[in-house]
């Protein structure tokens, strides 16, 4: 039987102390760690603590390592386990508090930064990490002094100075929180985050041109910046560059599809392109990606009021309340709607929900005063506007409708007074010159030059135009720009004046030394502060006489009768506007009255229109192909004038008429500020109002004015 023999080694190797070789190990893993190799360094740690479990560097390493990876939980035992150990280490006080930090344990955090600040004072890292959590709880003066002290300790701390200048930012101290992203940026030039930052501030100050251009060093640097690309859009929203912004925001959406604000955001850039359809797909895509989104659904309806989709703008604002009973601003949009369908009650109503959620929400304040002065009721409209103006004293759209309430009031002068804040609304539809001349404001003018330049659509600048020939008669020398269609008819009507065509740069003319200059509605504070300042004069504009020869004897060969022109609507078609227009077919009642020749003087394309309605009322409705209706205004003047009557709506041609002293009948609604308080027109007295409102269908109003028509053709 054979025995078990036992191997005996020839010599039996040194050992090395267990220490020694958990030092080296732990030296080996610290290096990996060093560079960032966590798994390898985690895998030599947990070896290290094999031969020593009690060592407390490795355990407080392993739990930063941890912290690296997110497992704040086990960070926080492991680091626990290296204090009971080793209780006056401030680096492990410091790394606990961030554990406790991203476990949300903030003010046990901001302890474990005091006991490492008291064991080491002049620890930076415990003095930066203090100020975060501090930071977080809201507590921004601390924050600010932890921030300072690190600085203090190293200046070279970048990230410090940009969490103090997010600190700033916060307490609404951009100027100071910029310098801050500055010493940032001094000390790393390629911060992406700090220019971040820092075009955050910017807008902050309203310096969108600026934000936009710290956005770009951001997205240089680091080009998926997602927040950057995203911000850069609302800037340059607010820089009025909304194409620039849709561009901006689709290549956010490119980096985050399923970015519900970014489409949102979209969708309100394309609302100032005024692409209402595309506007309306952003907020749908905006809504499928969170279906609970009221602003979106707000927009939304905003976007499909300018489609004339007043119903399902209700509808969307409807869903936005319906998700948010308290949302004020949903309220006032739909009241805007409602406004729009003539239900004002319902109107008032809305806007004043929104108002007992925000007593503050000047913009509610502004939209009751509009529904009121629509309903005439003008002291409870104006006394809405003085409350938003209390609100927001710069609230330049209600500083200017106020002015058009008080108008219509017939407080003459005082409406005159506020008339120039329309430079400061956001919509206002034409740009401020800026000429480099003085502003005229009623000084007189023997012996002086002024230059008149046109404002609005061409109906305003005709309207306004019944004030040039005083301004002539006082200076020694008048320039009028006007838009250029308008040239050779002001030319003609004001022969003393140098008359020019509105241009970008302006024409030479114009920039001539001068002593004043002034914008045409700006005139009326001055020569029209009461009715009695009104001449009262029969015609201020006058057709080329040979043109009118002309088209009177082709209107004569129409045969015997009134030839009156119509004019049904503005080319401008929008929600709000259109409740001021009419039909052609609803023109019916004043079609049948005999012995009228009517002729076309609707500026825009209508020959659908026209011939439906020959068909439906078996009337010849005279339209003359030759004659450009919307450009050539030398010759549309002289058929106007040729002709008897005109009937429109409140548009350039019945202004054109009026000003050639043509008779002119138009539909006047209650909030008709042009008539001064009065049941006329005192610009001319050649147009005729026919009365109605909100309330008062169309087919009354064409009834009525039927009724005189036909009195008139009667008359020899």
């Amino acid at each position: 039987m054979s025995s078990k023999r036992k191997t005996i080694p020839k010599h039996k190797p040194a050992l090395v102390p267990v220490p020694e070789q958990a030092q080296a190990m732990f030296e080996q893993a610290l290096g990996l760690h060093q560079q960032g190799q966590l798994a390898q360094a985690q895998g030599l740690y947990e070896q290290v603590l094999e031969l020593q479990p009690g060592h407390a560097d490795t355990l407080h390493l392993l739990g930063v390592i941890a912290v690296q990876t997110g497992d704040h939980k086990t960070a926080l035992a492991l680091i626990d386990k290296a204090i009971q150990i080793s209780p006056n280490s401030a680096a492990f006080y410091c790394n606990r508090g961030i554990a406790l930090r991203e476990l949300k344990q903030l003010s046990a955090s901001v302890s474990s930064y005091d006991r490492a600040i008291a064991l080491r004072p002049d620890y930076p890292e415990a003095h930066f990490n203090r100020g975060v959590a501090l930071q977080v709880l809201g507590q921004l003066d601390a924050a600010v002094g932890c921030y300072d002290k690190t600085l203090a300790l190293r200046p070279d701390h970048a990230t410090a100075y940009l969490n103090r200048g997010l600190v700033l930012h916060e307490q609404k101290h951009p100027e100071a929180a910029i310098a801050s992203y500055d010493q940032a940026i001094a000390l790393k030039p390629s911060y992406a985050e700090a220019y971040f930052n820092r075009g955050n501030s910017l807008m902050a100050l309203g310096d969108f041109a600026a934000a936009v251009v710290n956005f770009d060093q951001a997205i240089a640097l680091e080009p998926a910046h997602f927040e950057a690309i995203f911000n850069r859009g609302i800037a340059l929203e607010e820089f009025k560059q909304p194409e620039a912004a849709v561009a901006s925001y689709d290549r956010a959406i490119a980096i985050k599809p399923d970015h519900a604000e970014a489409n949102c955001n979209r969708g309100n850039a394309l609302r100032q392109l005024a692409q209402w359809a595309a506007a309306v797909s952003s907020y749908d895509r905006a809504i499928a990606l969170r279906p609970d989104y009221v602003e979106a659904y707000s927009n939304r309806g905003v976007a499909l009021e300018e489609l004339g989709q007043l119903e399902a703008a209700l509808a969307s604002y409807d869903r936005a309340i319906a998700i948010k009973a308290d949302y004020a601003e949903a309220y006032s949009n739909r009241g805007n709607a409602l406004k729009k369908l003539k239900q004002l009650d319902a109107a008032l109503a809305s806007h004043d929900r929104a108002i007992a959620i925000n007593p503050d929400y000047a913009d509610a304040h502004y939209n009751r005063g509009g529904v009121l002065q629509e309903d005439a009721q003008l002291d409870a409209a104006l006394a809405s506007y003085d409350q938003a103006i209390a609100i927001k004293p710069d609230y330049a759209e209600a500083h200017w409708n106020k002015s058009l309430a008080l108008l219509l009031r017939g407080d003459i002068e005082s409406g005159w007074e506020l008339y120039d804040w329309r430079w400061k609304t956001k919509n206002f539809q034409s740009p401020w010159r800026g000429f480099p001349h003085r502003y005229w404001s009623g000084e007189d003018l023997a012996g002086k030059s002024i230059l008149i330049w046109g404002e609005q659509g061409v109906g305003d600048e005709m309207l306004f135009a019944s004030m040039y020939g005083e301004i002539i008669a006082r200076a020694s020398s008048c320039v009028i720009e006007c838009t250029s269609k308008l040239v050779p008819l002001f030319a003609r009507s004001f022969p003393d004046a140098q008359v020019v065509p509105r241009a970008d740069p302006p024409q030479p003319a114009t920039l001539i030394d001068m002593d004043y200059q002034c914008a045409a509605g700006s005139l009326a504070r001055w020569l029209r502060p009461s009715l009695e300042s009104f001449p009262g004069r029969a015609s201020y504009l006058s057709a080329d006489s040979g043109r009118l020869a002309y088209w009177k004897a082709r209107l004569a060969a129409l045969g015997a009768g009134l030839k009156v022109g119509i004019c049904w609507r503005s080319g401008l078609k929008t929600a709000r506007r259109s409740v001021y227009y009419s039909r052609l077919e609803q023109w019916g009642p004043i079609f049948a009255v005999p012995g009228v020749h009517f002729v076309n003087l609707q500026y825009d394309e209508c020959t659908a229109e026209l011939e439906e309605a020959r068909q439906r009322f078996g009337v010849p409705l005279h339209a003359f192909e030759e004659v450009d209706l919307y450009n050539d205004l030398t010759e549309v003047a002289a058929l106007t004038q040729a002709l008897d009557l005109v009937i429109s709506a409140p548009t350039a041609a019945g202004v054109l008429a009026a000003a050639l002293g043509v008779p002119t009948w138009r539909r006047r609604f209650g909030n008709d500020w042009t008539t001064l308080g009065t049941d006329r027109f005192p610009w001319s007295p050649s147009v005729r109002l026919f009365d109605s409102s909100w309330n008062h269908s169309w087919e009354s109003v064409m009834g009525d004015m039927a009724g005189h028509l036909a009195a008139r053709a009667l008359t020899p």
